[in-house]
Order: structure tokens, then C-alpha cells, then sequence
């Protein structure tokens, strides 16, 4: 329907921003200023950035890098678990990652797989 597996996902992301900023009072895709980054959904009260991440979980750098950016004090991230030929990839990746860089990072990471619930902190 939207042509190409990246504009589904973004109109999938778009459509979650939008019904979860309108039930918690969140803010839309915060533009970090100075950059072409932005939030995907962010507490500005709290300093909590969330992010869906519907890829294999590499994006959970540029995630850290654009909490940093804007100072905030915790990350979310709302990823999937999906097989490849070479295992699970997205939450496991993001997973396993985090737990190499949790010590060096001065932030508070929450990983969420959607189906299961399952977080990871």
C-alpha cells in the first residue's frame, strides 16, 4: 500500500505518534535544534525521550546520540523481534548492545519488545 518497506514504516510510526501524543499529552517528533534529528515522542516535563524502532535495532546509537543532544534524562525504545538468517534480530540486537555500552553511558535505556512486553533496563 505505501509503496516501499521505508514509507510503511514511517506511516506506521506516524500513525503510533500521533494516537499515543494525543491519549498522553506527549510532544510529536521533537526537532533537536541544529541537526536534522528529531524525537520520535517526547516528555518534556519528565525528559523522556521514546523512540519506535522498527528495524534491526542498529538505530539504538543515533537513539542515545539524539537523548544526549537534547539532555534528557531517559530513553525508551519500543522495538520488535523478528528472525534473519543469522538470528533475532532488533530487541536482542538492542539488547546486547545496551549491555555492552550501559556502563560508558550516563543514561537510563528501557528497551520494550512489542509482542511480549518483555523490557529490558
Amino acid at each position: 500500500m505505501c509503496g516501499t518497506r521505508q514509507r510503511a514504516n514511517k506511516r506506521i510510526i506516524g500513525e503510533v505518534q500521533r494516537k499515543v501524543a494525543r491519549k498522553l499529552g506527549l510532544a510529536i517528533e521533537r526537532r533537536i535544534r541544529d541537526t536534522n534529528f528529531s524525537i520520535d515522542l517526547y516528555d518534556e516535563r519528565e525528559r523522556i525521550c521514546y523512540e519506535i524502532a522498527l528495524g534491526d535495532g542498529s538505530e539504538i546509537f543515533k537513539d542515545i546520540i539524539k537523548t544526549l543532544l537534547i539532555n534528557a534524562k531517559k530513553l525508551v525504545i519500543f522495538t520488535r523481534s523478528y528472525p534473519n538468517p543469522w538470528g533475532m534480530t532488533g530487541f536482542n540486537y538492542m539488547r546486547n548492545q545496551w549491555k555492552q555500552l550501559k556502563g560508558r553511558v550516563g543514561l537510563n535505556v528501557e528497551i520494550v519488545e512489542f509482542m511480549t512486553g518483555v523490557i529490558y533496563s
